[in-house]
């Protein structure tokens, strides 16, 4: 079995097992599944982001020792054998390494200003705090700036290696005599690796931004689910509440239901003086119980 198949059974065997495992999340409840989705997330967003810079760093560091001179990090420095001392780090993998986190931390704090300079404009924080709206553009523009001088950086070196790759013999004896970016796109222009270094240096920038985001965005997501995950369980395991009566207490008389207090007796007068010229001769209305197994009907009793 050549190694395309194994690949092949390796991707089945990766899509049925997240399939199951989403099943089964369903199973035990929406926010477990919410849970699962946002570790899924936020692991394929860690892979992208690692791809992202291992490459960029292998990058940087091999362009970077085309260019300056690769020396061995000695042992006998105090503080650099102290931390460096058996690795076989040189000085272009430090270099690299520091300008490539540059690279990613400063993309990342840009980001964050420019989602806190948003929700200010969101919630219109110029009309409430001026002096805090404005610090945030005057911060959002420094990062801004620092984060583009990082990236440029780390273009210019993906850039310069990209370059050595593509005319090995026009450029690779120059090392740091090698013209800059700009320079090179000019003079292989009409060429596919004029058309790719002028590619690189527009998707490379977002590449990264969009890694970061992705990062931070799935980072965030996990954060929630947690929480909403922890607060159901949290409600699950608090004990049922009966309500009880609140007991009477003792040696305080209750009184008696008051007594039933006897319907008036409706009574209709009749117009006119009475026979003898008594009074006013009034005849009560008896109450109609309703139809009766005599035949009387509906009639009420005496009319």
């Amino acid at each position: 079995m050549n190694n395309f198949a194994i690949s092949l059974v390796g991707v089945v065997v990766l899509l049925a097992a997240l399939g199951w495992s989403i099943h089964a999340t369903m199973m035990r409840g929406p926010e477990t599944e919410r849970m699962w989705r946002a570790m899924r997330a936020f692991a394929i967003a860690g892979i992208f982001f690692f791809l992202i810079f291992t490459v960029n760093y292998i990058l940087a560091s091999t362009g970077l020792k085309r260019s300056i001179m690769a020396e061995k990090i000695f042992g006998k420095d105090p503080i650099a054998s102290y931390f460096f001392a058996g690795s076989g780090m040189r000085i272009n993998h430090l270099w690299a390494l520091v300008i490539v986190l540059a690279s990613f931390i400063c993309s990342g704090v840009f980001l964050r200003e420019l989602g806190s300079l948003v929700t200010a404009v969101r919630n219109r924080l110029w009309t409430t705090d001026a002096i805090g709206f404005i610090g945030r553009i005057v911060s959002l523009l420094f990062w801004a700036s620092v984060a583009a001088t990082c990236l440029w950086l780390d273009t210019s070196l993906l850039i310069f290696r990209s370059a050595t790759l593509m005319w090995m013999q026009k450029y690779c004896m120059t090392a740091a005599s090698m013209p800059d970016p700009d320079t090179i796109i000019k003079d292989n222009l009409g060429t596919m690796g004029s058309f790719l270094l002028a590619a690189f240096r527009i998707w490379y920038p977002l590449t990264v931004l969009a890694a970061e985001k992705h990062m931070a965005s799935s980072m965030a997501f996990l954060v929630e689910s947690s929480r909403q995950l922890s607060a159901v369980r949290a409600q699950a395991a608090q004990p049922q509440q009966v309500p009880v009566a609140a007991p009477i207490p003792a040696g305080i008389p209750i009184a008696p239901p008051p007594a039933p207090v006897p319907a008036p007796v409706v009574t209709v007068g009749v117009g006119g003086a009475a026979p003898g010229g008594a009074a006013q001769w009034v005849r009560p209305i008896p109450f109609n119980p309703g139809p009766r197994n005599g035949g009387n009907g509906n009639r009420p009793v005496g009319v």
